[in-house]
């Protein structure tokens, strides 16, 4: 017989989580806007966002395979722990993911900035079509009429403009993103199990053998980073909050100085 037990942070978390979807997916999207984690530098930026874009996800798929991570790994680490150190380290990685996330968000924007500034130095057909594969591959065939005139024209001053705020528009397109969901917090989990637990076995699908969870982490975690540095385009998934929340419950662990066991 299957028994589980639902600790109770878990499942209040769970139970807002799921209220959050449905308030901000269907009966008032407007708070999925103001209340997710936008750019530092964007003029809608808020710090309470830090806190409030782990409430919030993007589509039913997002938040369900988030909360499945909570309800499966978070019991357990709120038992050996007990609710208020869980509750604690819950929001304390989910808001430390959020601020390396944006620490890094602006490092990655700064680069675009000075990549646009070099472009504005030397405006050429190849230059801007090497800067388009990079930065919005997507978007390429939308402008292929005026890539094929620029080609053909590329000393004429009105292409070079065009081009430039074409450029501009990338830049401002990307800052205007913004950051949802729980799986900065929810990888901390993962992280934290790892380091709690790393003699326990894994089920992962598709996998028909059991993984080691230390095993597990460091895959995992090798993958997610490795996703965010080559930087897919057409990727939305924010590999580096996933990242960056494995590292701050790393920190945390250690800082905490808690030690693997059998629980």
């Amino acid at each position: 017989m299957f028994n589980f037990i639902i600790t109770p942070v878990v499942k209040a978390l769970l139970i807002i989580n799921f209220a959050a979807y449905i308030v901000s997916g269907y009966l008032f999207p407007p708070l999925a806007d103001y209340f997710s984690l936008k750019y530092i530098f964007a003029k809608d930026f808020y710090p309470f966002q830090f806190f409030t874009y782990m409430f919030l996800h993007g589509d039913f798929s997002h938040v369900f395979f988030n909360m499945l991570s909570l309800f499966f790994i978070g019991p357990m680490l709120e038992m050996y722990w007990g609710s208020k150190k869980f509750m604690y380290f819950y929001f304390i990685v989910g808001i430390g993911a959020a601020v390396i996330f944006s620490m890094i968000s602006y490092m990655k924007m700064y680069g675009l900035n000075l990549e646009i500034e070099a472009y504005i130095q030397n405006p050429t057909p190849e230059a801007f079509l090497e800067f388009m594969k990079l930065h919005a591959n997507k978007s390429i065939d939308l402008i292929q009429v005026f890539l094929h005139e620029y080609s053909k024209m590329p000393l004429n001053e009105a292409y070079r403009e065009q081009s430039i705020k074409y450029a501009y528009d990338i830049f401002q397109a990307k800052s205007m993103s913004s950051l949802v969901g729980a799986s900065g917090a929810t990888y901390g989990l993962l992280m934290a199990y790892g380091l709690l637990f790393p003699k326990r076995e894994m089920l992962i699908f598709p996998f028909p053998f059991p993984i080691k969870a230390w095993v597990f982490i460091i895959c995992i975690g090798c993958l997610e980073l490795f996703l965010g540095i080559i930087d897919i385009n057409g990727d939305i998934v924010a590999h580096f909050a996933h990242v960056s929340g494995m590292a701050f419950a790393f920190i945390m662990i250690k800082l905490w100085k808690e030690k693997a066991n059998d629980f």
